[in-house]
Parts: C-alpha cells; sequence; structure tokens
C-alpha cells in the first residue's frame, strides 16, 4: 500500500491572517482529491474540512497568485478565483507597491470569510508552492515512503 503525504500550504498575511490549504486523498467513486480550508486572523480561526476539490485548482492557484504579486492593479485587472466544488473564493480587495490585499471566502452552510495583506513577495512564493496541494495525484511525484516506526 502506497502512502501520500497531505498537500500542506500556508500564505500569511500582515497582522497575524492566514490562509491555510491541505489536500488530501479522497476514497473511491469521488473526486480523487478533499481541501481542508484554514482561516486565520487575530481573533479567530475556522477550519472547513473534506470539502471536494476541483481538479488544477493547484495550478489556477498558482496562476491567480502570480499575477496578484506581478501586477500594479490587480485589484482592476485581476479575476477572482471561483472553486465550485470547495466553494473556496479569493479575490484582490486592494494593492499597494509593496502588498496586496486579498479577501478569502468559503461558501457553503456554515459559510465564512478574511480579508487580509500580504506582501508580493510572499504571493511570489505561494504561486510555486501551492502546487503541493496536487502533487499526490501527478505523475512525476513518487508516493512517500511508509513510516518506520
Amino acid at each position: 500500500m502506497d502512502l501520500y503525504r497531505a498537500g500542506l500550504f500556508r500564505l500569511a498575511g500582515f497582522g497575524g491572517a492566514a490562509l491555510f490549504l491541505r489536500s488530501g486523498i479522497m476514497s473511491a467513486g469521488a473526486p480523487p482529491l478533499v481541501l481542508d480550508v484554514g482561516l486565520l486572523t487575530p481573533d479567530d480561526y475556522v477550519w472547513f474540512r473534506r470539502l471536494p476539490m476541483t481538479q488544477g485548482l493547484s495550478g489556477a492557484l498558482s496562476r491567480f497568485f502570480f499575477s496578484c504579486a506581478s501586477d500594479m492593479a490587480p485589484e482592476l485587472t485581476v479575476a477572482s478565483l471561483d472553486d465550485p466544488l470547495s466553494g473556496l473564493e479569493v479575490r484582490v480587495s486592494a494593492s499597494t507597491d509593496s502588498g496586496v490585499g486579498l479577501e478569502v471566502h468559503v461558501r457553503g452552510d456554515n459559510a465564512d470569510g478574511i480579508g487580509f495583506t500580504t506582501s508580493r513577495v510572499a504571493l511570489i512564493r505561494a504561486a510555486d508552492e501551492v502546487r503541493v496541494l496536487e502533487a499526490a495525484v501527478a505523475d512525476d511525484i513518487r508516493p512517500t515512503p511508509p513510516l518506520d516506526w
């Protein structure tokens, strides 16, 4: 039996806010990946667990983060990212020369969202790192060896 390591991703914002994403493998007969979404603010922390994830979401997030970091007015030019399966929506609210304001929402029964500002440097790193979410099903990624206890 092959074991796969969950894809873990974090995008930190100023003032203690952050977005956490963790992917996992779903059982047979369902979309191959599920997504856990964590929304952190200085006052609250909410997890949305085992949301079905659209295939290619990590690539879409990567392009979104890169566009936010490289465009001088992403609030005007970068379209919001919306995953209909998980209910995850990310959009740009504002920007400065060094930072970008993001709004992250999860739709559904217990809908919630946060807004935070992060640096353009963090978004460039995020554009590369977010691809780990679909590493478990990528052709070029090998299974993680079993744990030695």
